[in-house]
Parts: structure tokens; C-alpha cells; sequence
């Protein structure tokens, strides 16, 4: 009998076991119907054996094969592989010549006996495993012509990819539905069954091949294959996740206890019931999917006590799936699992899933949620062999969550639980390799969290993250730092240093980075020799800029001379700690790296700190040690600078030009042409210097002289427009203007481009002005603000231009660069006072029109600048005076009443005196109406005229006194003579009156005499007036009374005086009396209620200036230091 004829005897014959094992799912389904007999059985037996020894020929020669096929394609030219070949091949020939001769017999006898009962359900059996070996001989073969073809396809050929074949077991699967069909009672029928669904599944009719397996199941309950067919059933159906009916399938199994597939099947229905599960609508499947894995997990422990062990490749795999559950958020949880685990305590997996659930957090990011799980297994299981392990999975989980701060804490426990004394260390104390382990844990924690640090800091550092990379630093430090502490002999101690040295200043920690680099530069390595020892410098530097921020340090800079206080001493000062450790670390960077081309910049750093401090001796000489050491360099040049300036500073120009002129007729080249020419402006620089120091001592004429060497020796150089300024300001001082001028004329064609050009020719109009040349002062003013518009000197120009022009009386041309200067210049604090100052050149030259468009033309631009209101109230008092000229009283006026009007809005103090004025005249307006009233006409005439004109009396002397209100002693004393006036013009008109008419018409009827009659009217009328007349008198006694409180005395005081004279001759006498009185008045008025007089013009701008020399020119170029 062939191997495939016993396998499918075998499994058509399986039984019942002899001796089943009694299992917890027993009785779950049919499980056995009747039993076979004995013969049956011993027969199945057989059958059972020959299987097996096929299924491992079969495993065996196939893999035989898949590895000469591997062979022969990898290594062709082995001369092995083509004799096995030539072996191979000729054993498939005589095979199949075999074979097919078998079949054609089995067919034959088939025909000639096809319904034979007790042989040709055997021959038909043995024809389908002759038909299945041919099959898959056809399938191998179409195998190696498929890989051959695939081996040596393109896919950029064009051509299609080659088939991959399939197995083809269609004769096997006729001859086994024949069998079923024709002889279902056949006593291996179930074996058919089996055969038939195999043959199906193989070819990929997984659908037909359950149907088949369920029908098996259904005929023969209690079949040997039911436990097998089951899985399948339940494989087929999860697959389909039809997972109710793989539920059904996988349960069968599971009374087959002694099953090889029973362990597998529960591991299934377990898995089934996880997938079924579901927080909202299935939770309880979890407790069953648990309980399952849990149960297998028993069942496992206990066939290993057993001492066969069974189901240990599906452990870790159950644990794994109870984490899973437990780690769901809905139904799980930690504590869920503990309190599980605690009613069934002492089980020997409780720390696998405690482990495995902490796993299943970590890998889902529930990194707290993970050291908690962690830390459970530690508290239960503290002395466990792994416990190490566990810790350094609790550090690794609070560095993936960024708790560095816990993530320290539990590296401190893992070295501190696990080190030599510790209960852990004694327990294994003789595992030497789990005690190696603990240390290397240890090690590699303390490493790992500070390579962690490290590489985040530089990820955060590349994605410009600053504040991040800067903690991450300052924590790998602090890592790097602890791990030299512990294995200070560790054979990467020199790279580490380094690093943690870097660490120590990513992280500001400057001056401890510094300590670190000098150890790793001084270690005697080349790796890191030239940057460490530059690190040195730089973190000292940059500890020097933080203890600057912090303010335990004053900023210094690189002062040269001329940013120094002219009275500042130069006083050496002790270099603080930090500036003579970076000296320190420069000398030991240039005695290790002589070669470096960094060292001249370091050396220059290193001399310019003593620079700073002011200690010029030891920076010259360091200086000079750099000139003689790299006289090419650029640092030579720099050094050369300080040198200079530190003579400078202590004001040694003496040695400024010995120096330089030492360096400039030194043998060989001096760097480069423009440092030459630096040279020679230090040179020259230092000579102004002296010659400016001169001028400060007041021996101007000697700086003169000094100024004009200069330029001599090098009329070219930069200063020469400076020097021949400043030497025409020196000639200014000792009154030498004529030479000065030749000086600023020589500047202005030499160098009519500097800045100082403008000025020059502002000095020489002055000087013309001194020698009351003013013709050309015009000219040279008007020169400058032509040629140069754009100098701060142009407004004074101008100004002084108009100036000279009203001095010379051209009135026309002062006027009109006054209106000029107001148009170009409003901006200008004197401009208010410019524009007004032209309407006062059109009042001398008597053109009241222009006088009067000039106000009006100020008024309009300045009437809305509250700053100028006193301007503008003035300017329309001049207007209205203009106008009062042209006799146009309205428009007169008008601008008396807008200067009354301006002031009461303004308010402003020092214009009272104009509007005070302009009421005055609009008041004179009514006087001169009041004059003009006249007593003629009738009685009754005459009195009604005599009471209009009381009224207006009264109005106008009202008028009148509201003037005083203006505080304005003028025009208050002019106020109360007008109001003495008033009853003055009243009395006279009262006397001036004729006889009424009538008087004398009634004196006639009654007999009288008409004269006699109006003398008596007469005597009326001058009782009246007497009594109007002391009126006057006492106003004008009144004027004389506030004169005299003010002291003053004016046109107004002796008109009073003439008209009281005229009133009360005895009593006011006017010659001696008034003429004394006079005498003994002040000559000006005094200020009343802190008005001010009325502002004179501004004085001439410019016309006396200040002689200040040009500002001294750097004499010394600017080098940028060498940056490390």
C-alpha cells in the first residue's frame, strides 16, 4: 500500500481514543456515535502510522528539493548541483514511468470491475492517490519552469509578468465524489470526506472543501478527523469573520482533549471571542476571550507538570492577547487586570501579563499608563531575575512621555536596587550574568539617557527650537555628568568628556564646560586637541557675557580714543577672573597649537583684554610680540592700531608719530597699501592733535602754524580742509580776520565739496560785515544760498543778507528776502519774527498798501498757531494803522476790532499792550461822533440834544474805562484823559450854546428884555457846566494821581497837566510846577501784572557766533578684532 492510499485509510479509519482525557468542554456537541470494531481499529492504526511516515517522507523531499532548486539557481557553476541533477531527474523519469503504468492498471480495473463491493472501492481509493501524486508531480514541474521564467523576466521588457501555476487535483477530486457516490457505505468513507475537502482546499475551493468537511461532520460525529475538520471548519470561517459559526466550530474541538488540535482550537475560540468583543454592544466577550486564553494558559502549566508539555508555542502569544484586552480603554484597565490576577493568586503567568500589559501601553504611547504597569510587576515582583529590566523600561517610557525628571528618578532607582549590597544583588549574587547585566543596564541607562538628551538637543537645535535644545543640553550634561561620576575608567572616557563638555555649553554652562574642554585638551589626544582648546576660550568668553547679563560683570568694549571723556584718566585696572582665564587658555591654546591659524587671533584677543583694562604696558607688549611673531597677518594691522590708541588715550602724540613713522619706514612690506596710508593718516592725525591741543591752551597762532605744516607736508591728506578751517578759527581768535578769510577762501577752491565749505563762506560775509563791507557780505551771503541749499547755514545767510540790506536803506530787496527767508524756513523758531520784521521794512519806506498786505499776508499764515497769537494781534494793530494811512476806516476798523478779538481768545499777556491800543482807536471813533454834537435849535431843542449827548457821554466814557482793564499804562492814562476830555468837550459845548429862539420870543410877550432873559439862561446853562466842569477836572486829577502811583510820565501826563492848567490855572500852574513834576517821573513804564513790553526784532542771526574749531577728524582707522 502507498504512502498517500495509508494516509487516506488512516483518516477515513480514525476513532475514538482508548482512554480519552477528560476535558472542560466535553459535551458541548456529538461527540462519538458507534465504535468500530477491533479489527477496524488495529487496521486504522496501521493506516495511522503509514501516514505519518509519508507526511514525513513527503515534508522531507520536498524540502530536499526546495533546496537543490535553491541550489541550482544560486550556484550553478557548483559542479554538486549538476550532479544531483542528472540524479534528480532521472528518478522523476522512472517515477513517473511508474506511476503511469499504475494508473493505467487501476483504470483497467476499473473498468472490468466497476461496482465490485469489496475491491473497487479499495482500487479507486489507490487510483486517487495516484492521480493526486501526479498532480503535484505537474504542479512541481510547472513550478521550475515559472521560477526559471520569473529569474529571467524584466518588468521593463514589455513583455507580461509570468503566471504563477496552481495545483490541479481535479482527477483525484472526480475519483473521490465517484466513491462517495457509488459507495457510501464504504468503510473508510470518512477518510474520503477528509481526502475529498483537502484536495479542495488545496486547489482553492475552500468554500466546496467545507461543505465537504461539514457533511463529514454530520455522517460521522465521533470520525478521528472530527477534531482536525473542526479547526478547519473554524480556520475557514474566522477567516470569512463569520466569527459565530468559527465560535461553533473551534468548541467542537475542544472535547478532544487529547487532540493535538485542541490547544490550537482554544487558542482560536479565544481569539474568536476577543474579535466578537466589543466595549458598548459585546463587553463580555473580553471576560470570555480572557477566561479562554487564561484556561490555555492552564492547560499549558499543567501538561508541563505533566512532563509533556503542550500548547507552550501558543503562551506568550495568549499573555499577549490578555494585555490586549486588559489595555482597552473602555472595558480594561490596570487595576481591572490586578484584581483579576488576585483570584487566582500564585498563578505562574501574573508577572508575564502584568509585563505584557505594560508592553501593550508602551507601544500604544500610554507611556503613563505603562509605568504604572511596570511599577506593579516591580512591587510584586522586586527580586525577580529581569527586575533590571523591567526598571529600564519604566526610564524608556518616561523619556518617550518627556518626563526627564521621573525619568532621572528611575535611573537613580535602577543604579541604586541592583548594585553590589543591594536585596537584588545578594539574591543573585552567584548569576553572574544576570549581575553583569544589572551593571550593564545601569551603564547603558546612564549612556543612553545621555545620548537621548544629546540627539534631541541637536534635533531641537536644527529645527531652530532654542529653548528646547537648551534643556535637552543642560539634561544630557547632567546624564554624561553621573556617568564619568560612576565609570570615571570607562575606555570611551576621552570622547565622553568631550561631549559632556559640549553638553555643559549647548546648555550655558559656561564655565564648567570650560573645566571639561581643558581636561579633554590637556588628555594628551589628538581627536579633539584644537577644538577643545579653542572651547576653552569660547566658553570663558561666553561665561564672561553671562556674568555681563547678570550684572555680576560691566560690559567693556574696545574703546578708541576718541569715545573716551576728554577729562577720563587712564587708570589700570585688575582683569577679573574669568578675563585671566581666558588669557590663560589663549597662552596654553598658542604654546599646544603654534601652527594654528587661529593663534594670531587668539594672542590678538588675548593682548586686546589687557587693552580694555587699560593696562597699556603688557597690551603693547603683547602687541609688539604679534608684530614681530605675524608681521603679514591682519592682526598685525590691529595691533598696530591699539598700539596707537592706547597712546592716544594717554594723549602721547608724540609717540603716535614715532610709531608710525617707525612702522612706516620699517625695511619690507607694512601690510597692506591701505594700512600705509592708515599709517600716514595717524601721522598726520597726531599732528593735528597737537596743533588742536594748542588751540585749547590759547597759543592759536602756533596751531595756526601747525595746521599749515600740516597740510604742507601732506596737502592731500584727509584732515586739510579740517586743519585750514581750524587755522582760520585760530587767526579769528586773535583778531586776524583778514588772514582767516584768505584761509576759508582757500578752503572754499580747494575743497569746495566738504562739508565745512558752507561755513567757510559764512565766516567770510561775517569778516565783511566786521570791515562794514557790506556789498560783499550781501554778495556772499546770496553766494551761499545758492550754491548750497542744503546747509544748516543757509537761513542765517539769508537773514543776515536782509539784514545788511536794511542796514544800506534798500528797504526793497530787505523786504523782499525777509518774505523769502518766512517762505523757505517756517520751520525755523525765529521764522514768526522774520515774516513780521517785512512788514516793518514797508512801514520805513512809507508804502502804507504793502505795510498793510504784508500784516495781512502774516496774519493768514500764523492765525491758527496759538504760539504767535501776540504776532498776529500786533499785526493786525499794524494793518489797521496802514489802513487808517490809505483812509479806509472800515478796513481799519476791522482789524482794530480782530486784534481786540484775537487777544480775548489768546489771552495773551504780551500782546495786551496792541489790542489794548486797538480798542483805544475804535473808542476814538465815538469820542470824535461825541465832539460832534452841538446845543442849537429851540428849548426844547437844545434839551433834548444836551441829554443825547450825556448819554453818549456816558456810553463813551464806559468805553473808555474798560480800556484800563487792560493793564496797560499808556493807554490807561490815555483812557483818563480822554474821559476828563469828554466832560471837558461837554462843558464847552454846554457854554457854546445860543439864546433858544423862543426865550427870547416869550421875553418879548411878557415885556421883558430879550438880553436881560438870556443872560439869566446863560447863568443857568454856566452852573450847569461848572458843575460838568469839576467833573473834568476830576478826571484829569485822576490821570495825574495814577502817573504818579505808576511813576510815569508821557504825552498823555502833559496833555493832563495842559488841560488842568487850562481848568485850574491857580492850582495846576503848568511851567515850573509841571516841569518839576516831570522831572522827578520815571522815563519808562513798569510792568503791570508781568506784561512785558512790546518785543524788539530779532538781532541779527549769526552776527556774533561762537568761534569753535572744526570737530577733530579720526585720526586713527577702525579694525574689526578677529572673531573666534
Amino acid at each position: 500500500m502507498t504512502a498517500l492510499t495509508a494516509f487516506c485509510l488512516y483518516v477515513a479509519a480514525a476513532g475514538p481514543p482508548a482512554a480519552a482525557t477528560s476535558s472542560p468542554w466535553a459535551g458541548r456537541g456529538i461527540l462519538y456515535s458507534e465504535p468500530f470494531s477491533q479489527e477496524e481499529i488495529d487496521e486504522l492504526e496501521a493506516l495511522h502510522e503509514m501516514v505519518r511516515a509519508f507526511e514525513e517522507q513527503a515534508a522531507e523531499y520536498r524540502e530536499h528539493t526546495r533546496k537543490l532548486i535553491e541550489h541550482r539557481y544560486q550556484e550553478k557553476r557548483d559542479i554538486v548541483h549538476d550532479s544531483y541533477e542528472a540524479l534528480i531527474v532521472k528518478l522523476e523519469v522512472e517515477q513517473r514511468a511508474r506511476r503511469d503504468g499504475a494508473i493505467v492498471k487501476f483504470e483497467e480495473f476499473l473498468r472490468r470491475y466497476p461496482d465490485d463491493p469489496r475491491y473497487t472501492p479499495d482500487a479507486m481509493f489507490r487510483l486517487s492517490e495516484l492521480y493526486f501524486e501526479r498532480s503535484y508531480d505537474e504542479y512541481f514541474q510547472a513550478r521550475q519552469i515559472y521560477e526559471t521564467a520569473l529569474a529571467a523576466w524584466q518588468p521593463d521588457s514589455g513583455e507580461a509578468e509570468p503566471a504563477e501555476p496552481g495545483f490541479h487535483y481535479e482527477p483525484t477530486i472526480a475519483m473521490m465524489q465517484r466513491l462517495l457516490t457509488e459507495f457510501p457505505d464504504y468503510r473508510l468513507i470518512d477518510g474520503a470526506y477528509y481526502l475529498l475537502g483537502y484536495c479542495l482546499g488545496e486547489q482553492g475551493e475552500e468554500e466546496r472543501a467545507v461543505d465537504v468537511y461539514v457533511e463529514l461532520t454530520d455522517r460521522f460525529p465521533n470520525s478521528r478527523f472530527a477534531p482536525e475538520v473542526w479547526t478547519r471548519i473554524g480556520e475557514y470561517y474566522f477567516g470569512a469573520n463569520e466569527l459565530l459559526r468559527a465560535l461553533h466550530a473551534y468548541t467542537q474541538v475542544l472535547g478532544h482533549i487529547d487532540s493535538p488540535f485542541y490547544d490550537k482550537a482554544m487558542y482560536k475560540l479565544a481569539w474568536t471571542h476577543y474579535r466578537l468583543a466589543d466595549p458598548e454592544r459585546a463587553p463580555q466577550e473580553f471576560q470570555k476571550a480572557v477566561d479562554t486564553f487564561v484556561e490555555l494558559l492552564d492547560f499549558n502549566e499543567k501538561s508541563k507538570a505533566e512532563g509533556k508539555e503542550r500548547g507552550g508555542e501558543l503562551r506568550q502569544e495568549s499573555i499577549q492577547y490578555i494585555s490586549i484586552c486588559y489595555a482597552d480603554e473602555q472595558w480594561g484597565g490596570l487595576s481591572k487586570l490586578i484584581t483579576y490576577l488576585e483570584g487566582r493568586a500564585g498563578s505562574p503567568y501574573e508577572r508575564d501579563v502584568l509585563t505584557a500589559l505594560g508592553d501593550v501601553y508602551f507601544d500604544q504611547t500610554r507611556f503613563d499608563e505603562a509605568v504604572a504597569a511596570y511599577r506593579a510587576v516591580q512591587e510584586r515582583f522586586p527580586l525577580h531575575l529581569d527586575a533590571p529590566k523591567i526598571q529600564e523600561k519604566i526610564i524608556t517610557a518616561y523619556e518617550r512621555n518627556r518626563n526627564f525628571e521621573a525619568a532621572a528618578q528611575a535611573r537613580e532607582v535602577l543604579s541604586q536596587s541592583y548594585s553590589e549590597g543591594t536585596p537584588w544583588h545578594s539574591e543573585h549574587q552567584d548569576n553572574e550574568e544576570a549581575v553583569r547585566l544589572a551593571a550593564d543596564l545601569t551603564q547603558k541607562s546612564l549612556y543612553s539617557a545621555a545620548v537621548f538628551h544629546h540627539q534631541q538637543a541637536q534635533a531641537h537645535k536644527e529645527a531652530g527650537k532654542v529653548d528646547l535644545a537648551s534643556e535637552s543640553y543642560r539634561r544630557a550634561a547632567e546624564a554624561y555628568g553621573k556617568y564619568l561620576q560612576r565609570f570615571p575608567h570607562d575606555r570611551q572616557l576621552y570622547e565622553l568628556t568631550y561631549y559632556y563638555a559640549e553638553t555643559l555649553y549647548y546648555s550655558l554652562q559656561f564655565e564648567p564646560a570650560a573645566v571639561e574642554y581643558a581636561k579633554v585638551r590637556d588628555a594628551g589626544g589628538d581627536q579633539f586637541r584644537e577644538t577643545a582648546s579653542f572651547s576653552v576660550i569660547l566658553s570663558y568668553e561666553n561665561a564672561v557675557k553671562s556674568a555681563e547679563a547678570r550684572g555680576e560683570l560691566n560690559p567693556t568694549s574696545v574703546r578708541k580714543s576718541s569715545e573716551r571723556r576728554e577729562s577720563e584718566a587712564v587708570a589700570a585696572e585688575e582683569l577679573p577672573d574669568l578675563k585671566q582665564k581666558i588669557v590663560a587658555a589663549s597662552d596654553r591654546y598658542a604654546e599646544l597649537l603654534p601652527d594654528s591659524d587661529k593663534t594670531p587671533k587668539v594672542l590678538y584677543k588675548a593682548a586686546e583684554i589687557f587693552y580694555v583694562y587699560d593696562q597699556f604696558e603688557e597690551a603693547r607688549r603683547r602687541f609688539n610680540a604679534i608684530l614681530a611673531a605675524y608681521p603679514a597677518h591682519e592682526v598685525a594691522e590691529f595691533s598696530s592700531n591699539l598700539i596707537i590708541e592706547s597712546y592716544l588715550a594717554e594723549k602721547n602724540f608724540d609717540a603716535v608719530e614715532k610709531f608710525s613713522r617707525v612702522l612706516l619706514e620699517a625695511p619690507g612690506p607694512t601690510g597692506r597699501k591701505e594700512f600705509q596710508g592708515e599709517l600716514v593718516k595717524f601721522k598726520a592725525g597726531a599732528m593735528f592733535k597737537i596743533a588742536e591741543d594748542l588751540a585749547q591752551k590759547g597759543e592759536h597762532e602756533k596751531a595756526a602754524e601747525l595746521y599749515l605744516k600740516l597740510l604742507a607736508e601732506n596737502p592731500q591728506n584727509q584732515f586739510a580742509d579740517s586743519a585750514l578751517n581750524n587755522a582760520a578759527v585760530a587767526y579769528e581768535q586773535v583778531k586776524r580776520y583778514d588772514s582767516a578769510s584768505k584761509l576759508y577762501e582757500r578752503l572754499l577752491a580747494d575743497h569746495p565739496r566738504s562739508p565745512l565749505a558752507d561755513n567757510a563762506l559764512f565766516r567770510i560775509g561775517l569778516n565783511a560785515e566786521r570791515f562794514f563791507d557790506f556789498e560783499k557780505a550781501i554778495a556772499i551771503y546770496q553766494r551761499l544760498d545758492k550754491e548750497y541749499p542744503k546747509s544748516a547755514r543757509r537761513a542765517d545767510a539769508l537773514y543776515n543778507a536782509a539784514l545788511s540790506l536794511e542796514n544800506t536803506q534798500n528797504y526793497e530787496r530787505a523786504a523782499q528776502e525777509y518774505a523769502r527767508y518766512c517762505k523757505l524756513f517756517p520751520e525755523r523758531e525765529d521764522a514768526p519774527e522774520v515774516c513780521f520784521r517785512a512788514g516793518q521794512v514797508y512801514e520805513k519806506m512809507g508804502d502804507a498798501k504793502r505795510v498793510a498786505a504784508s500784516y495781512e499776508a502774516y496774519i493768514q499764515k500764523y492765525r491758527k498757531n496759538a504760539t504767535h497769537s501776540d504776532h498776529v494781534i500786533h499785526a493786525h494793530l499794524k494793518a489797521a494803522q496802514a489802513y487808517d494811512k490809505l483812509k479806509k476806516p472800515r478796513d481799519a476798523a476791522k482789524h482794530y476790532d480782530l486784534a481786540v478779538k484775537a487777544h480775548q481768545r489768546a489771552n495773551a499777556a504780551k500782546a495786551a499792550v496792541y489790542a489794548a491800543e486797538a480798542q483805544f482807536q475804535l473808542v476814538e471813533r465815538e469820542f470824535e461822533q461825541f465832539k460832534k454834537i452841538t446845543i442849537s435849535g429851540n428849548g426844547k431843542a437844545q434839551q433834548k440834544l444836551l441829554k443825547r449827548k450825556a448819554e453818549v457821554l456816558k456810553k463813551v466814557e464806559g468805553q473808555y474805562m474798560a480800556i484800563l482793564s487792560f493793564k496797560q499804562i499808556d493807554w490807561t492814562l490815555a483812557s483818563l484823559f480822554r474821559v476828563g476830555q469828554l466832560y471837558q468837550n461837554f462843558t464847552e459845548t454846554i457854554l457854546a450854546a445860543p439864546c433858544p429862539p423862543d426865550v427870547r420870543k416869550t421875553a418879548r410877550k411878557i415885556g421883558a428884555s430879550a438880553d436881560e432873559v438870556c443872560e439869566e439862561y446863560r447863568v443857568i446853562l454856566e452852573e450847569r457846566a461848572a458843575t460838568v466842569e469839576d467833573k473834568a477836572v476830576q478826571a484829569y486829577e485822576k490821570t495825574v494821581e495814577e502817573a504818579r502811583n505808576l511813576q510815569v510820565a508821557n504825552v498823555w501826563t502833559q496833555r493832563t497837566l495842559v488841560a488842568l492848567n487850562k481848568l485850574r490855572r491857580a492850582s495846576w500852574p503848568l511851567q515850573k510846577e509841571a516841569k518839576a513834576f516831570i522831572d522827578e517821573v520815571a522815563l519808562s513804564p513798569p510792568d503791570l501784572a508781568g506784561v512785558e513790553p512790546a518785543p524788539a526784532p530779532p538781532a541779527p542771526a549769526g552776527e556774533e557766533p561762537a568761534l569753535e574749531p572744526a570737530p577733530p577728524p579720526s585720526v586713527e582707522p577702525q579694525p574689526e578684532a578677529p572673531t573666534s
